[in-house]
């Protein structure tokens, strides 16, 4: 399959990334407020073929900050105050979601991720994560994407593994996390 967006998904958009298996690009304001209070009109405004799940509660946290906050970014640096919904080429099917904690600092941008539970263990976030790893070779700002992840989920740091991170840190404390990079520069992705 080549990689042409999917028609009717995420229509007239900018930004956007395109892989074999996922059409990824980020919310608008209005997009983040549907998908807070009305989760089947968002789905119909984005071009799913199915209503999605409704966001859990770190979905609910990062699409409050983009409609508090977010919007604030200058406009080049939106998509780092964003969410971006990752939907299933060949069904239509919202998988799961990514964003950025923010603008780059010291050129690294740090971003989170989940995937809903039917979509677990396809690897379908590795894709997704893999595609930002590649769209960050696109941004001059941009030297590296970190991304933290609890000690006791292996799964998540499969992904980042299998999308040419690296571990750089660890942190101890109620709950233990990892913290990982990868150098958007010089990665195979």
């Amino acid at each position: 399959m080549d990689n042409v967006a999917i028609p009717g998904v995420f229509e007239g958009r900018a930004c956007r990334i395109v892989t074999d298996r996922l059409d990824i690009a980020p919310l608008t304001r209005g997009e983040a407020e549907l998908y807070l209070t009305d989760v089947a009109k968002y789905a119909r405004k984005i071009g799913l073929s199915e209503t999605p799940l409704e966001p859990d509660s770190d979905t609910r946290d990062a699409l409050n900050w983009l409609i508090d906050v977010g919007l604030g970014y200058d406009s080049d640096l939106i998509v780092y105050a964003a969410i971006w919904a990752i939907v299933q080429r060949s069904t239509r099917r919202l998988i799961g979601n990514a964003s950025f904690k923010g603008a780059p600092v010291d050129g690294n941008a740090e971003i989170g991720y989940g995937t809903d539970a039917p979509f677990r263990g396809q690897g379908f976030m590795t894709e997704a994560i893999r595609a930002f790893v590649e769209w960050g070779k696109t941004r001059s700002e941009l030297n590296g994407i970190v991304a933290e992840t609890l000690k006791n989920n292996p799964a998540s740091q499969r992904v980042l593994k299998n999308a040419g991170f690296e571990l750089y840190s660890e942190k101890k404390g109620e709950v233990d996390s990892i913290f990982w990079r990868v150098d958007v520069s010089s990665s195979p992705y």
